[in-house]
């Protein structure tokens, strides 16, 4: 059976109604699968019908776009109701897997099914209503290689139907810029970008504050530089009172497009040493600006620092290897080496170009095995 024609239907939890790494991960599969001419139909629990940004693309793209506006039994009757009119059904979150299931093996609109694996929620034991969908053998695409051996380990799952397909930059996200590392006029500025909630203290912000007043009360000449904001803000702000970091430090809150890209165009370092990340998309768009990593190898991180390459790898909550790393980048040529190859690595292992192969490639794979199946 040749894989040429084989249309795909996208089902989602949100797309366009806020900013995230799984939103931008949808938004990527649109365009891929739009610009091949496979995508048939996208189905959004929580982006309104009336999306303005979702209805341009559907022109565009050519694809029937249905938004639920967040409503169980307009997303539950719309997916009962549509004829998918196509060959794969492929959910963007493991939440939609008993809908995807129904729809595949129980009602048959679609002749195969996949679903993507983003990171943090893939890594635990699944509930059983999913496990039982598994047992049909569904196409797992997985953001990183860690969250694909974890899940699969924690799921007892042997020799899964899988593909790897990592997160890419988005087109027109941001501009372009030269990797060529900033000769700081005044201090060596690092960049921090993230969510400050209490339930994402792994990020690591806590450690990066006290790392920086150690450097400089070494002799670096430093400003660290955190934007977000949530409820974790105040301690992470007691912190910095209590290490009497307020000179170094400065929290900027939430900004706006415009005053982030003026930020990653100010930086010298990007630093997030998370334990926790999914993929971490934020890695890419400051490697996009030929910022230097300082990184954790944990979790979905793993997949994208590469030590000495991009950036400098860090041991989790190890305070004193991340002043060490601080006080190595303030020398300009390791940092215009890192910087180089941070933007080579988001130009060659991140672009959208192989992304979309790589999209195509391993659906046109897993379609086949699955038909090949089904024919003995």
């Amino acid at each position: 059976m040749s894989s040429q024609g084989q249309s795909v239907t996208l089902c989602a939890t949100s797309i366009f109604d806020k900013l995230g790494g799984v939103q931008t991960y949808m938004r990527l599969l649109i365009r891929a699968l739009g610009d091949s001419g496979r995508l048939a139909q996208v189905i959004s629990y929580h982006d309104s019908l009336k999306d303005e940004r979702a209805l341009d693309w559907a022109q565009v793209y050519e694809f029937d776009y249905f938004g639920a506006n967040s409503s169980s039994a307009l997303f539950a009757s719309e997916l009962i109701r549509s004829d998918l009119h196509s060959d794969f059904l492929l959910l963007g979150h493991l939440s939609l897997v008993p809908a995807g299931w129904l729809l595949a093996e129980v009602l048959g609109q679609a002749s195969d099914w996949g679903v993507v694996l983003h990171g943090v929620e893939a890594w635990e034991a699944q509930p059983a209503t999913r496990q039982l969908a598994f047992d049909s053998r569904p196409l797992f695409i997985s953001t990183t290689e860690y969250t694909a051996r974890e899940f699969a380990s924690t799921n007892n799952l042997a020799n899964p139907r899988s593909g790897l397909l990592p997160l890419a930059i988005e087109p027109g996200r941001f501009e372009e810029r030269c990797a060529e590392a900033r000769t700081p006029e005044a201090s060596l500025r690092i960049l921090t970008v993230g969510r400050l909630g209490v339930g994402e203290q792994y990020k690591g912000v806590d450690h990066m504050i006290h790392a920086v007043n150690q450097a400089h009360a070494e002799g670096v000449d430093v400003e660290y530089i955190v934007i977000g904001d949530g409820k974790d803000r105040q301690r992470l702000e007691t912190i910095v009172k209590d290490v009497d970091a307020g000179d170094v430090v400065e929290f900027l809150g939430h900004v706006s497009d415009r005053r982030l890209i003026e930020e990653f165009e100010r930086a010298d370092v990007f630093a997030m040493p998370s334990s926790g990340e999914g993929f971490g998309l934020v890695y890419l768009e400051a490697m996009h600006y030929g910022l230097p990593l300082i990184a954790s190898p944990e979790g979905g991180a793993s997949h994208v620092i590469r030590d000495q390459v991009n950036g400098l790898e860090v041991q989790y909550g190890d305070v004193r290897e991340l002043a060490n790393a601080i006080i190595d980048l303030q020398d300009s040529d390791v940092r215009l080496r890192l910087s180089r190859g941070a933007k080579h690595d988001v130009e060659e292992r991140f672009s959208f170009e192989r992304f979309r192969e790589d999209l195509l490639r391993i659906l046109d794979s897993g379609i086949q095995a699955a038909g090949d199946n089904l024919h003995g």
